[in-house]
């Protein structure tokens, strides 16, 4: 047997990935794509269903026990405010099943969760975090996986940049 080099071991792996625990099947939402609708826990207890109107909506799925969600919380923050400053809405989903364990994490006061368990199968998520940028009509436009606390600026960059509507090609 050939040896395989340096090279073949040194692909980037964002922090939170973690294959086994993937599902079968697609791993993410393509662009363009309808972005799933269900009904997600609030903090009065009610469920809400997932809609998108007016420009769009940034869909941030967090975890309570991911390490890699809390030390991203900061940059997370900054995109909060950046994608409610373009007019875009912003929604937290926690795969947490309680809003106990849901604001835990979340710097946002309105984080939603998950109460069947089910919506990192449902939305095609990775692990956490993840984030999508759906268009008014509920279409994927872009899809973002995992946090480098190295690179964050570059990952603010490339949201405001997606909300503004610029193009990275």
């Amino acid at each position: 047997n050939e040896s395989l080099g340096l090279e073949a071991f040194l692909n980037p792996i964002p922090d939170g990935f973690v294959p086994h625990t993937l599902p079968g099947g697609p791993l993410y939402l393509e662009e363009g794509q309808p972005f799933p609708s269900l009904a997600l826990g609030t903090k009065s207890g009610g469920p809400k269903p997932l809609a998108f109107s007016g420009k769009g909506t940034l869909v941030l799925l967090t975890a309570p026990d991911c390490a890699i969600s809390a030390r991203a919380g900061k940059t997370l923050g900054t995109i909060r405010e950046a994608a409610k400053a373009a007019g875009f809405s912003f929604v937290e989903v926690s795969d947490a099943r309680d809003a106990t364990s849901a604001k835990a994490l979340s710097g946002a006061s309105d984080v939603c969760f998950d109460p069947t368990g089910s919506v990192a199968q449902v939305f095609g998520a990775q692990g956490a975090p993840s984030m999508w940028l759906v268009n008014g009509k509920g279409r994927v436009q872009r899809y973002w996986f995992g946090y480098d606390p190295v690179n964050a600026h570059r990952l603010v960059r490339e949201v405001k940049d997606a909300l503004e509507g610029k193009s990275d090609e």
